[in-house]
């Protein structure tokens, strides 16, 4: 991610730089909740905002 974040790209003739946020839920995640992919996704969201509330550029497996 910190290559991505320190790369320099090209669109158009603009130079853009990006970050990468990522929420990651797997099935370990359903303890007390049905399983369906619904529910998955709703976990992995969270935490996805979860990265973006606390400064971006990163990866959220659990909030703690």
């Amino acid at each position: 991610m910190k290559i991505v974040s320190e790369t320099v790209f090209s669109f158009q003739d603009n130079y853009i730089q990006i970050t990468i946020n990522c929420g990651i839920a797997d099935t370990k995640d359903l303890e007390k909740q049905e399983y369906s992919i619904e529910n998955l996704i709703s976990i992995a969201d969270k935490r996805l905002y979860h990265a973006k509330a606390t400064g971006r550029n990163k990866i959220v497996c659990e909030i703690k």
